[in-house]
Parts: structure tokens; sequence; C-alpha cells
């Protein structure tokens, strides 16, 4: 071996044992931030229950959210302020957005926690727009913050849950 294959071999070496450090570094740092989202995630349960199943256009529609804890120990957990909704026509073919909000890198502002089994409910509310009258499905999306997996400058790592609910009738408009 000549004197540069040493060189560059030492500096290979030195290059490795860096990039190995680091990426040993962020391993460990974010296994300490919590587990991610997919594990988390896995042991939610969203269920959502209308204040009525008959809906006319115009009407408020409240919607009754709980998140269940389905895993054999405690989650904690923040609630996002993203949320989308959307009315699925049954009878006739249609797809009717009632909410749509998106929270881009979100901040946790209040921690709860979920023991094994436990709930936490909260309550949504849409306005019905024009829509045909007919059953139709409800389907909800709720954004959700691991609050141990948050970065002061890029905000929280966030997932969504989704649920539904079938039949809504559609009555028509007065």
């Amino acid at each position: 071996m000549n004197q540069n294959s040493v060189r560059i071999n030492r500096l290979t070496h030195r290059g490795l044992i860096f990039v190995w450090s680091i990426a040993l570094w962020t391993g460990c740092h974010n296994n300490a931030m919590g587990p991610p989202e997919r594990a988390v995630s896995g042991h939610l349960l969203v269920a959502i229950t209308p204040s009525s199943t008959d809906i006319r256009a115009g009407q408020a529609l409240e919607v009754d959210v709980a998140i269940t804890n389905t895993a054999d120990s405690l989650i904690e957990l923040c609630k996002g302020n993203g949320t989308a909704a959307h009315l699925w026509g049954v009878d006739s073919k249609y797809v009717k957005l009632l909410s749509y909000q998106v929270v881009d890198h979100p901040r946790c502002t209040s921690v709860f926690t979920l023991l094994p089994g436990a709930s936490r409910h909260w309550k949504e509310r849409f306005l019905v727009p024009s829509t045909p009258a007919g059953r139709a499905k409800l389907m909800i999306a709720v954004q959700v913050i691991n609050p141990k997996r948050c970065r002061q400058a890029y905000g929280c790592d966030d997932f969504w849950l989704t649920a539904s609910f079938e039949p809504l009738t559609v009555l028509t408009e007065r």
C-alpha cells in the first residue's frame, strides 16, 4: 500500500465512524422522544356519533367524537386542530365537503392521558351543505399529536385517525 491509500483509508474510516455516530445519536434521540406514530395510532380507535341521523341542508350537525385507547398501557396525546369531514352519497353518488382544516407542523397545547380502555370525547359541529335527498355516510378524520415528539422549531409529529357513520338520511330541503 502506498502512502496515499493509507490516508484515504484513515479518512474513510473516520468518515464512517462519524456517519455511524450521527445515525446512532439520531436513533436514540428519536426513541427518547417516544414511540413513532404508527406504534401509537395502532392502539387508538375513533368512533363518531351524530346528534341526529336525519339531516337537511342548512342545518348544523353536531357529532360526538371519541378516541379510545385499546392498548394495555397508557397513551399520552394531544388533539390537533386539523379536521376533515365529508358526506358520501349512498343512493346518489356524490361527495360533499363539510369541513377541511389542516395544520402543518402543529403544536401540542393540551396533553391528555388515556388509560387502557379509556376514551376522550369532544364535539365537532358542521353545517350541512345542499345535498341530494337519500342515504349518506359521514366520514371524519381528526389530527392527533404525539406530545413526546415535538421540536421547538418544527412543531410536533402528527397523524390522522378516521371514522365513519352510516346511514344518515338526508331529507329534502324545506
